[in-house]
């Protein structure tokens, strides 16, 4: 990366001959690398905080509860995808809240007997919708400020969106699909 950069900084110096000008851009290059930086921050955490839970057992004490209550796969499966599907919302990062849950999924697929795709696919799906209907999350602020709306009309109207295409296109029937098969 910071090759690229020095090359880039070296065509920049040839093209304006201005050392200000050329440290003017390398400001805004800066201040994307803090945006980006933060959510790359937030996954890495998100996955120490797994193999946290991991070493200390408490995925396998919440299969050992979960089997104790009668709960199968398909009740795991919505448990935890209400739980990722609130983390996204909250955080307004689908991936933050997704790579450390993938991360734990095919172990807990397998202490269930199910296949990890569907453990997976349903998480996948829950984190986007939770990001898209986040209140900090990137996609909604840009979408609003484009639109010149406050951000929780956009989320409005996303809501409205996902209650139409949940009864007209079926996405509910293929979340349970997904989940059931």
């Amino acid at each position: 990366m910071f090759i690229s950069l020095s090359i880039g900084l070296i065509f920049e110096l040839v093209r304006y001959r201005s050392l200000s000008k050329i440290m003017q851009g390398l400001e805004v290059y800066f201040k994307g690398m803090v945006k980006v930086f933060s959510v790359v921050t937030l996954i890495i955490c998100a996955g120490f905080f797994a193999d946290g839970l991991m070493a200390i057992g408490a995925v396998d004490m919440l299969i050992d509860i979960a089997g104790s209550m009668g709960a199968g796969a398909i009740s795991v499966t919505i448990i935890t995808s209400v739980f990722i599907a609130s983390m996204a919302v909250l955080i307004g990062s689908g991936n933050a809240a997704f790579f450390p849950m993938a991360k734990i999924a095919p172990i807990i697929a397998a202490k269930l007997g199910i296949p990890a795709v569907n453990l997976i696919l349903p998480l996948n799906l829950v984190v986007g919708i939770g990001r898209s209907v986040s209140p900090i999350s990137a996609v909604v602020i840009a979408c609003s400020d484009i639109a010149q709306v406050s951000p929780t009309e956009a989320i409005k109207k996303v809501c409205c969106t996902y209650g139409s295409s949940f009864r007209i296109c079926g996405n509910f029937e293929s979340f349970v699909c997904i989940v059931v098969v």
